[in-house]
């Protein structure tokens, strides 16, 4: 049996909290804060046999683990990670390992090949023990994440859950239909495993890390009953038409609040990006959420080919005045394994892959320049998530639900 060392690298070196990658203000002043979960390397290290996983690693960890005779040591990285992934192959080779791999979302990143001695693309467990000589698996067992959060400002225990892996949504800007062809469904029987674990283990809120948590599926609904039948509070990513007029009932099942891509209040780029929802949906989602207590985290992508200064301002005005609790904003990314990619491809200006982290305009825009998309992604951070709006949001849950206890 090959020992394999899987290797997760570090984030940012100073940061490796999924939802600060974004922030390069410190103006976030989130009331949900939820550590990352390094979820397709655990996918793998639950499923296939061998495997070692080692997270988020020191240069220092990285070379200590080296030194203990692994066959292949196997790389996760996304795309602005490619620099330090290729230096960490080296590493490797020059500790002796004989084969580098490499995978996660940065493998459909262009000229990878000849810095690693094989390539996955897509969730690696069944990939992985094809190469191995194993049996490719009926379905996958689901690993156990449980993390240290804050809820408001309260410290408590988070356990994460994939019900699906996968989107067919198809937006332009997203890598996920070619990533991970289809979804990937995990079963009923082992959501009741890993929900059972939690609750026995002290956990009160479950973040459902879908790429998309539709709620159009009866199986969704099971899920939902799942975790109310074990007094388990749950956040989930998902989309505004999904949870559009469903609020109110989702809540009286433990719902608390959603990551959702707002994207754009510009109907013009919605359509453009292929998104499948308009504005009116969006603005009217959030207003559900606020009115029934729950918490909105939105993505918002500025620098739409038809953006300005003048435009994306309107819109930072826009966004602070519908009272989202948090804003993450992004620039409009190209990623490798998209349709923007192809479309943007001659006109990308920066080749840097450190630079491709939705923090930085990559690509030749007509109206604005790569300084002034970082100070709209400054604004926008400073305008929709100041201490003061978070506070007057905070008070106004109280309020309305020391309201609903006395109707």
């Amino acid at each position: 049996m090959k020992r394999i060392l899987l290797v997760e690298p570090r984030w940012k070196v100073e940061r490796d909290n999924f939802l600060e990658q974004i922030d390069m203000t410190n103006t976030f002043n989130r009331l949900i804060d939820i550590p990352a979960a390094a979820s397709g390397t655990k996918f793998i290290k639950e499923n296939v046999p061998g495997v070692e996983l080692l997270e988020y690693p020191s240069t220092q960890e990285y070379k200590s683990a080296l030194s203990k005779n692994y066959n292949v040591v196997a790389l996760s990285f996304r795309t602005y990670q490619l620099p330090d992934a290729i230096i960490m192959a080296k590493i490797a080779h020059e500790y002796g390992v004989p084969e580098v791999w490499g995978g996660g979302w940065g493998s459909m990143t262009p000229g990878i090949n000849k810095h690693f001695d094989r390539v996955i693309i897509g969730p690696g467990e069944n990939a992985m023990r094809e190469v191995l000589g194993y049996k490719p698996l009926p379905y996958f067992r689901h690993p156990i994440f449980i993390n240290r959060g804050r809820i408001l400002f309260k410290r408590v225990k988070v356990g994460c859950l994939f019900t699906a892996r996968g989107c067919n949504k198809g937006c332009k800007y997203c890598a996920s239909p070619r990533f991970i062809h289809g979804r990937i469904f995990t079963p009923i029987s082992e959501i009741e495993r890993v929900l059972d674990i939690y609750q026995h283990e002290g956990v009160k809120y479950v973040l459902i890390y879908d790429e998309n948590f539709s709620l159009d599926e009866d199986r969704v609904w099971t899920v939902i009953k799942l975790l109310s039948e074990r007094g388990l509070s749950w956040f989930c990513l998902t989309r505004a038409d999904d949870l559009l007029g469903r609020v109110e009932k989702l809540r009286n099942e433990g719902f608390i609040g959603a990551l959702t891509g707002i994207e754009s209040l510009r109907d013009e780029n919605l359509r453009c990006w292929k998104k499948r929802e308009n504005s009116d949906q969006i603005v009217q989602m959030i207003k559900e959420m606020n009115d029934n207590s729950c918490y909105t985290l939105g993505t918002y992508i500025f620098c739409a080919e038809n953006d300005t200064l003048r435009s994306m301002r309107e819109d930072i005005e826009r966004l602070s005045s519908l009272e989202i609790p948090s804003v993450m904003p992004c620039i409009l990314t190209p990623f490798p394994g998209t349709p923007l990619f192809e479309k943007l491809k001659s006109r990308i200006i920066d080749w840097n892959w450190r630079h491709w982290d939705d923090g930085h305009l990559v690509w030749e825009h007509p109206n604005v320049s790569p300084q002034q998309a970082q100070e709209i992604l400054f604004d926008c951070a400073k305008t929709c998530n100041s201490l003061f709006g978070n506070i007057t949001f905070i008070l106004k849950i109280l309020i309305r639900r020391m309201a609903m206890r006395w109707s």
